[in-house]
C-alpha cells in the first residue's frame, strides 16, 4: 500500500511542477493551471490523512481492547469544502471546474496503480 501511495504522490507533484511551467508560460491557462495545483495539493492532503487514518485504525485493531476510531470522512470533506470556497472566492486566480476535477486526481491514481498492479501480480487465473 505505501509502494502505491509513493508513486500517486510522485505523479502528482509531477503534475504540480508542470501546471506550475503552464501557469507561467501559458497566459490563456493561468487561471486552469492554478486551479489544478489547488485541486491536486488538496487530493494529496487528503490521501495523506486517509493514510495516516488507515495506519491508525490498524493499531487500534492490534491492542487488546481496541478504542473507537472513525474513518476520518469529516476531515477530508472539509478540505475539499475549503478548497471549492477559495476557488468561488477568487474566480479570477483560480478556475473552479478545474480546481473541482483535479481535488480527485491522487485517489484516481491510486486506484489506476493498484489496478495495473493487481493485473501484473496475478497469476492469469480467474
Amino acid at each position: 500500500m505505501d509502494e502505491i501511495v509513493r508513486r500517486a504522490v510522485r505523479s502528482a507533484l509531477f503534475l504540480v511542477a508542470a501546471c506550475l511551467v503552464v501557469r507561467f508560460m501559458v497566459p490563456d491557462g493561468k487561471t486552469i493551471a492554478a486551479g489544478i495545483i489547488l485541486g491536486v495539493m488538496a487530493s494529496l492532503m487528503n490521501a495523506l490523512l486517509l493514510r495516516r487514518r488507515i495506519n491508525l485504525i490498524d493499531q487500534a485493531l492490534q491492542q487488546e481492547r481496541p478504542k473507537r476510531v472513525s474513518i476520518g470522512l469529516g476531515a477530508r470533506l472539509a478540505t475539499v469544502l475549503i478548497v471549492v470556497m477559495i476557488a468561488v472566492k477568487f474566480p479570477e486566480q483560480f478556475n473552479l471546474p478545474s480546481t473541482l476535477i483535479s481535488s480527485f486526481y491522487v485517489q484516481l491514481v491510486v486506484f489506476a496503480i493498484a489496478f495495473v498492479q493487481s493485473l501484473r501480480d496475478s497469476s492469469g487465473k480467474g
